[in-house]
């Protein structure tokens, strides 16, 4: 009997040794795994101009993002949240969080227009983004002096 439970408590601790172990790592394996890999500048010479929107054969969009009724930026929180990806390398994520409240107004339900504000205290200008609802195309970057 005491061989058994002998037994039975190794493979027990055997057991929560290896789970542990898988568990560190397949942890440091995600970890380790890169974001994305910069392929760095790349040439051709084909025209890239995109003033056409994207056709689908047959004007069919297969997977619905240029037909989404409220456009692939819906409401101020994405529209926010872009600015910020866009802003953050131009200016520094600090100068452009500092101009938080960000005041968010949609322009005839086409454009969304992010800028940032300053408390009266504050000196400098602030930042407006231009995005178009429907695909996200940046229209406009400024910030005052």
């Amino acid at each position: 009997m005491n061989k058994g439970i002998i037994k039975y408590f190794i493979g027990v601790v055997i057991g929560i040794l290896v789970g542990f172990w898988l568990h560190v790592n397949v942890s440091q394996k995600e970890d380790s795994v890169e974001k994305y890999i910069y392929k760095g500048n790349v040439y051709t010479k084909n025209d890239l101009s995109f003033e056409r929107d994207i056709i689908y054969a047959d004007h069919v969009d297969p997977y619905g993002v240029y037909d989404k009724k409220d456009g692939v930026v819906p409401n101020p929180q994405i529209a926010a949240d872009l600015a910020e990806i866009i802003l953050f390398p131009i200016y520094g994520k600090r100068e452009i969080v500092k101009q938080r409240p960000y005041c968010v107004e949609l322009l005839n339900n086409k454009i969304w227009v992010i800028s940032g504000s300053l408390s009266p205290k504050s000196e400098g200008g602030c930042f407006t983004i231009f995005v178009e609802k429907q695909n996200g195309k940046i229209l406009l970057i400024s910030h005052g002096k």
